[in-house]
């Protein structure tokens, strides 16, 4: 779930970052965000309806989703995509 919930938000947060000429920086864009998730859940090998399943679990087990969530912190520096390599 951690490489999942990496991509995924890292996705969010591209897409909202993202600007072009129909999306001005802090908005959505949904298009772009809608194909970042399938293109993530046909990586990992799974339906959008079995992430929302695990995320309403974990969401229900806050000491797993925190466990999970400090594992996926911890590999944010080994991207380089804060440093702009």
């Amino acid at each position: 779930m951690e490489k999942i919930l990496l991509d995924v938000n890292i996705a969010e947060t591209y897409c909202t970052l993202m600007r072009d000429s129909t999306h001005r920086a802090g908005t959505k864009n949904i298009d772009s965000l809608s194909l970042y998730y399938k293109t993530i859940f046909d990586h990992y090998h799974v339906s959008s309806d079995d992430f929302s399943k695990s995320l309403a679990w974990y969401k229900n087990h806050p000491e797993a989703l925190d466990s999970v969530y400090t594992k996926m912190i911890a590999r944010i520096p080994a991207l380089n995509i804060l440093a702009g390599k």
